[in-house]
């Protein structure tokens, strides 16, 4: 990390002058924050070290709206799952990412695949991630499946 005085830059006799001194001091936190951009840089390229900065610019490449509840955590979660790229989904798949979402148990489905049919019903607990669930879904299964994500509500006889 860079640390070094703009002083000492300076040759000797001019380090004494005080208007110099007092246009390094007024100086250095600028040079300090483009050096701490500098190497802070490739945190950025991966959502896994990224801060708020490179976490904003990953979810304006893939079209990503964060809510205002959504913490760092969150915002990376929505991230990755855009750059995955295995186009592959079958039932267990879709499942695993569900529960990777959602939490296990927290999400029903029901599918029928003669009739091109797929609904999930997300638990009450877990309705924040209903729209998270209802992007990757739509993205990854069929054009041709009919497709319904809704809240599981507890219904008591």
């Amino acid at each position: 990390m860079y640390n070094k005085s703009l002083l000492s830059y300076l040759p000797p006799m001019l380090r004494e002058i005080k208007e110099y001194q007092a246009i390094t001091q007024a100086e250095q936190p600028e040079i300090d924050a483009v050096f701490s951009a500098i190497f802070s840089a490739p945190d950025e390229r991966s959502p896994q070290t990224a801060s708020e900065i490179g976490l904003s610019i990953w979810e304006n490449v893939f079209g990503i709206t964060p809510l205002a509840s959504d913490t760092l955590e969150d915002r990376r979660f929505k991230v990755r799952s855009m750059m995955r790229d295995d186009s592959k989904m079958n039932y267990a798949v879709m499942v695993e990412k569900l529960t990777a979402l959602c939490g296990a148990g927290c999400f029903e489905v029901i599918y029928l695949p003669d009739e091109y049919y797929l609904e999930v019903r997300i638990a009450l607990i877990s309705k924040n991630v209903k729209s998270q669930a209802l992007e990757m879904l739509d993205q990854d299964i069929p054009a041709n499946f009919l497709l319904l994500v809704d809240l599981l509500y507890i219904k008591y006889a």
